[in-house]
């Protein structure tokens, strides 16, 4: 319980006394806070129409492998190495833990998002020789597949 002054109050700004004198407590000029209407509140939290990004991805979902520690050696020292190369790829990302989600979600591995920037960038990569080797890898650790493609929208 904080024991208060003999006038029973909290201390405030002008009690510098009461906090330790001016070692302690030194007053600091007011920051203004910036000052929001309701309209621009709103408006602030949407982006603009032309700050909206469009962005083609490709989400892998792999299910769970007969031996895990083969199939992590496997992809992060040769899989993911052949596809990084995939032309027009601006970021690879991968699940880390267990994958939740509706009751059948627990036989999943690994999920990988690879994030182009336009459909039409992801339609050539998926033609490149690059992506072709990163597919025919998969025979070699990979038990079950699913490949979404998507092109999706930040709002």
């Amino acid at each position: 319980m904080a024991s208060f002054p003999a006038s029973g109050k909290a201390p405030f700004p002008a009690d510098k006394a009461a906090c330790g004198g001016d070692k302690l407590f030194r007053l600091r000029p007011r920051r203004s806070w910036p000052r929001i209407s309701r309209v621009g509140a709103t408006a602030s939290r949407r982006p603009a129409a032309r700050e909206r990004r469009r962005m083609a991805q490709v989400l892998v979902i792999y299910e769970q492998p007969a031996d895990k520690a083969k199939f992590d050696r496997h992809y992060f020292s040769t899989h993911v190495p052949l596809a990084k190369r995939i032309p027009g790829l601006q970021r690879y990302e991968v699940s880390r833990g267990p994958i939740t989600g509706d009751p059948g979600a627990g036989h999943f591995h690994l999920v990988a998002t690879l994030s182009f920037p336009s459909m039409k960038v992801l339609q050539a990569a998926l033609d490149s020789p690059q992506c072709k080797a990163a597919t025919d890898d998969l025979k070699n650790f990979a038990d079950g597949v699913r490949i979404l493609v998507f092109d999706n929208e930040t709002i």
